[in-house]
């Protein structure tokens, strides 16, 4: 009887737990453990989310950062070789617009054997006043050599290197050019005066007729400078009572402090007229 109780007993305990594990498995219902588990474990859980979106957005945004960098480079370098570009045209442009006068003058009197050179440095001192050049002995320089702008003597030669060459100008002092007025033919010496567009004409006897803005040319007396190129005007006139000469100021019409470029050639070379 007692065994046959406990069969019972048995079979029932079996029974109920495995109705319990059915129950827990088709017809869940959350009890005190699984809720405070589950409360527990929610900030855990929902912090995790955040990270891994964290993450997520990290990785998009590095990923869009590397996308637009790898495009900004792209762009700087064809903006460096547009700009380069622009570089060129400007500068072919502005060499162009300051030369053309200077090569259509070379043309026009067809001064082939002439130079176009470039003005590197100005000095325009008390003590003297001289360009340097971009043409050298190897460009056909010698020295001499007379530097002309627009039908006007602006210097000459006196130094020469490999590369570039030193030009004395008509405002030095040491510079010294025959010459004669237009209009009178008073002859007379042109000498610079280290002062800036600023020379006198020396050696006009007082029984020459001198006119006000009267142009002065080279009288081509000499080996250097070729006749019939102007040198200036006369800005200036005094003569004083009993002076055996007159004293007469010459401005070139050109200012030497303001051109890029010249022309280089030689007596030899020129016949304008």
């Amino acid at each position: 009887m007692i065994t046959k109780n406990k069969t019972v007993l048995w079979s029932a305990g079996t029974v109920a737990i495995l109705l319990f594990f059915i129950n827990r498995i088709f017809f869940f219902n959350a009890g005190y453990l699984e809720k405070a588990a589950t409360t527990i474990t929610y900030p855990f859980v929902a912090a995790s989310s955040s990270l891994a979106s964290y993450v997520s957005n990290i990785i998009v945004q590095k990923r869009s950062y590397q996308e637009l960098q790898e495009h900004a480079n792209k762009l700087a370098l064809e903006n460096e070789i547009f700009q380069e570009q622009l570089i060129k045209l400007q500068a072919t442009a502005r060499h162009y617009n300051q030369s053309k006068e200077l090569i259509d003058f070379q043309n026009r009197y067809n001064l082939s054997n002439a130079l176009v050179s470039k003005i590197l440095v100005k000095n325009l001192s008390d003590d003297e006043h001289y360009y340097l050049i971009n043409q050298g002995s190897r460009d056909g320089v010698v020295n001499d050599m007379v530097a002309i702008y627009k039908l006007q003597i602006i210097g000459k030669v006196v130094e020469v290197w490999p590369c570039y060459s030193k030009v004395m100008l008509l405002t030095d002092q040491q510079c010294k050019i025959a010459a004669f007025t237009n209009t009178t033919d008073a002859q007379g010496i042109v000498q610079g005066t280290n002062k800036n567009n600023h020379c006198t004409l020396s050696y006009i006897t007082s029984l020459s007729t001198i006119n006000l803005d009267d142009l002065v040319f080279c009288s081509g007396q000499g080996l250097i400078f070729p006749e019939g190129f102007c040198l200036g005007k006369i800005s200036k006139h005094r003569h004083q009572p009993n002076a055996l000469y007159h004293e007469i100021d010459i401005e070139p019409l050109v200012d030497l402090s303001t051109i890029n470029f010249c022309l280089l050639t030689n007596q030899s070379k020129i016949n304008l007229f």
